[in-house]
């Protein structure tokens, strides 16, 4: 047909691409303009232009609305339980709206398009009606009825592709660059929302990646194939033993460990996995190189020439190695004694949500105490006003302060304040007391008042617990537990590291929430 006959051969091949075979999803509407815009820029330099004929040959682009959605890929739809009994008059319908999204592809009018639109919008509430008479729940027959993929500024917050594509039986191929983002983040507002979807993989101190990979899985059919680049911090992370089980019930190819450094703008370590949707029927098989840079030009010669096979997979940490050093590894395990084996506990740093306020220079320390009364009067446990507000300013370390067996401080302190203070040992005070607040002002004015000019922003650091769980003026997170520890010796090193870079640690010096102990 004309397709191929005035266009380059491949145009025709992405147009039959894009219109049967490739389908998108992102929760970000710009990212989804942004990825339509890019088949479009495809499609165009494939494109041959004849002067001789109308808009100089140039074909009208497809509409790509229907096919690239903005949707929460991790929370699905509530389903009837009765689908083996479904009105074939939903199936009829269900058909009719495919039908109808197929034609819109194509529709190079603003009024045909617009008739298109109109159909989908009554076939889509026809359909929400004859669900809901079926025993679907009313707020899913809504969802489905108020979802627009027409509307270019709208994302809806569930995802199915039955609705949303007219998929049933799961796609071959699921390719994707998930987001890497903590589930604690934000006081745990992600682990909140899809600790209830039962995923298998959630841990909330993971990250949402692994939810990805568990959806992705759902997503195909039989035998289909998952490829997804992420962190590799599920390889060894205690919050990837979840996902590395997961993994295990299907059947891991390949996995190529890249390494830093690969997006520009990004400084976690990634990794490249293959996923089969089946079980091996022997042992696994999974090709696996950690790349080096200057293969990055060219992964599959890499892969090819370099790969190890990993046999013995489970939810222990995943190591690639040569057969030789595989060997050496279960050696050192046999013989030795994790980690995790021996008693030591490991412990974070403090937490402020809001540094400039408790974080404080050597300066601002002296100018704090020369501020704090030394009278008899000011005496309170013994202590005058000075040797008690000394007391609670403590020398801290940040992660770039400790370096590979020393550390550096820079000469700067934190002022510990737990929930309830100077009443945090009273255990009827439930939540942010006034009474710990007026004690605190009449103990340590001179606290009180540095911290007072930081109020308002101290006040809107986490909405659902200050002022609620603890008072404005304490740590967000104080290591109530085990603060005592601060005040030991201990080995230090920060989240963050190129290398090994461990530290011994003198009695009484704090870390900052990025550092551990």
């Amino acid at each position: 047909n004309d397709v191929f006959e005035n266009n380059a051969s491949d145009y025709g091949r992405k147009l039959y691409l894009i219109e049967n075979c490739i389908y998108g999803i992102d929760i970000q509407p710009i990212a989804v303009q942004i990825a339509k815009l890019r088949f479009f820029i495809s499609l165009i330099v494939d494109q041959k232009i004849n002067s001789h004929k109308e808009n100089f040959g140039i074909r009208s682009l497809p509409n790509l609305e229907t096919k690239f959605v903005a949707a929460n890929t991790l929370i699905g739809l509530e389903k009837s339980q009765q689908l083996s009994f479904r009105n074939p008059e939903i199936e009829k319908k269900e058909n009719e709206l495919k039908q109808l999204r197929h034609e819109y592809f194509t529709a190079n009018t603003r009024k045909r398009k617009l008739e298109l639109q109109k159909k989908d919008k009554i076939l889509r509430k026809e359909i929400a009606e004859l669900l809901e008479k079926d025993g679907w729940p009313e707020t899913t027959a809504r969802q489905i009825a108020a979802f627009d993929p027409y509307d270019q500024n709208h994302f809806a917050n569930w995802f199915d592709p039955e609705w949303m594509f007219g998929i049933t039986s799961g796609f071959d191929i699921v390719i994707g660059n998930p987001p890497y983002i903590q589930l604690q983040k934000n006081s745990g507002q992600l682990a909140k929302l899809y600790e209830k979807q039962n995923f298998q993989t959630f841990a909330r101190t993971g990250d949402i990646y692994a939810l990805f990979y568990e959806k992705g899985m759902q997503l195909l059919k039989d035998n289909g194939i998952l490829a997804y680049i992420t962190s590799n911090k599920w390889m060894r992370a205690g919050y990837g033993e979840k996902l590395r089980v997961f993994f295990t019930l299907f059947n891991p190819i390949i996995l190529i460990d890249l390494g830093p450094d690969v997006f520009e703008n990004a400084t976690v370590d990634t990794n490249i996995l293959f996923l089969q949707k089946n079980k091996p029927q022997t042992t696994f098989q999974l090709k696996a190189i950690t790349l080096q840079k200057n293969d990055r030009n060219n992964i599959a010669r890499a892969l090819l020439e370099q790969y190890t096979t990993l046999e013995k997979l489970s939810a222990d940490a995943w190591f690639i190695g040569s057969s030789a050093e595989q060997q050496l590894k279960e050696k050192i395990e046999r013989i030795g004694k994790p980690l995790k084996d021996w008693d030591v506990k490991i412990y974070r740093g403090v937490l402020t949500g809001l540094n400039e306020a408790f974080i404080i220079t050597t300066e601002k320390r002296n100018e704090i105490l020369a501020n704090c009364s030394v009278a008899e009067a000011s005496r309170f446990g013994g202590l005058t006003e000075r040797e008690r507000t000394e007391a609670i300013i403590k020398p801290i370390l940040r992660g770039r302060d400790i370096k590979r067996y020393y550390y550096e401080w820079a000469g700067l302190w934190v002022i510990f304040i737990p929930w309830h203070f100077p009443l945090h040992e009273d255990t009827s005070i439930q939540g942010a007391s006034e009474k710990a607040e007026k004690e605190f002002q009449k103990q340590y004015p001179a606290i009180y008042s540095h911290l007072l000019e930081f109020k308002e922003p101290l006040s809107k650091r986490n909405k659902e617990e200050t002022g609620i769980r603890y008072e404005w003026y304490a740590l967000q997170r104080c290591a109530a537990t085990y603060y005592p520890e601060f005040e030991k010796e201990k080995v230090v090193y920060g989240q963050f590291q190129d290398y090994a870079e461990y530290s011994f640690c003198e009695a009484g010096i704090y870390l900052s929430s990025n550092e551990y102990m």
